[in-house]
C-alpha cells in the first residue's frame, strides 16, 4: 500500500510540473511614450513595452498562454485577443464580461492558444488601438499541410494618429506605418534569389484598407481572417 501511494503521488507531481512547463507566459505593460517612424521623426503614443508594434506572442496549437497586463496609460484599458475564441471574461471587451482594467492596476488574461494562425492583440477602449496599442499574436500549427518556405516576415499596417485625440471630433491620422515606420524608414527584408517567402499582414489600421502587391512576383493567398 505504502508503494501505490507513493506512486500515485510521483505521478501527480508529473502531471503538475508537465503542465507549468507548458504555459507561456507574457507581461504586457501600456503606457504612454514616443517612437521613430523614420530617422529624425518621433510620435508621441501608447505603446505595449515601449514598442510598435508591441511584442510578438508567439505559441504551439493548444499551449496554454497567461498574459500579465499592467495598465500605466492614464485612462481604463484592457488587451483584446482580436480573432480568438475566449472563455467568459478573457476577451478583453470592456464592459461586456468584466470591467477594464483601471490606471495603476493589472489583469492576467489566460487563454488556451487555439485554434492556430496570424492574430493580433490590442486595447477595445476609446482610441487606444489608434495611439498604439496593438501587437502581433501568432499561434503555429501542431500539424500542418501549409506549403513549405524558406523565410518569414509579418508586416503590420498601421494608419498613424496626427496628435493627441480631441474629444468629439474624428482623429486625423498623418502617416502610413509598416511595423510601425514609413516608408522612408524601412529596412529591406533580406531574401535569396530563389527563396520561397511567407508574409504574414495584419491590417490594425483604424480607418484605411490597402492593396499589397510586390512587383515581378507572384503571390498566393493560403490563408485569410487568420486562419
Amino acid at each position: 500500500a505504502p508503494c501505490a501511494a507513493t506512486g500515485v503521488l510521483l505521478a501527480l507531481l508529473f502531471v503538475a510540473v508537465c503542465s507549468a512547463q507548458t504555459t507561456a507566459k507574457f507581461t504586457l505593460t501600456a503606457e504612454p511614450g514616443t517612437f521613430e517612424v523614420e530617422s529624425g521623426k518621433k510620435l508621441a503614443g501608447w505603446l505595449y513595452n515601449g514598442k510598435l508594434p508591441g511584442p510578438v506572442i508567439r505559441v504551439k496549437e493548444g499551449q496554454a498562454l497567461e498574459v500579465r497586463f499592467i495598465n500605466r496609460t492614464p485612462d481604463p484599458s484592457t488587451v483584446h485577443f482580436h480573432g480568438l475564441p475566449n472563455s467568459r471574461g478573457m476577451d478583453g471587451v470592456p464592459g461586456i464580461s468584466r470591467p477594464p482594467v483601471e490606471p495603476g492596476q493589472e489583469f492576467t488574461y489566460r487563454l488556451t492558444a487555439k485554434p492556430s494562425g496570424t492574430y493580433f492583440f490590442h486595447s477595445h477602449s476609446d482610441l487606444q488601438l489608434d495611439r498604439g496599442l496593438y501587437g502581433v499574436l501568432i499561434i503555429e500549427p501542431t500539424t500542418t499541410k501549409d506549403p513549405q518556405f524558406d523565410r518569414e516576415y509579418t508586416l503590420v499596417l498601421d494608419d498613424a494618429l496626427s496628435n493627441a485625440p480631441v474629444p468629439r471630433q474624428d482623429p486625423n491620422y498623418s502617416h502610413y506605418l509598416i511595423n510601425g515606420r514609413t516608408s522612408a524608414g524601412q529596412t529591406p527584408l533580406l531574401v535569396k534569389k530563389g527563396e520561397r517567402v511567407r508574409l504574414r499582414f495584419i491590417n490594425a489600421s483604424a480607418c484605411t484598407n490597402y492593396v499589397f502587391a510586390i512587383d515581378g512576383h507572384p503571390m498566393t493567398v493560403t490563408h485569410s481572417d487568420g486562419r
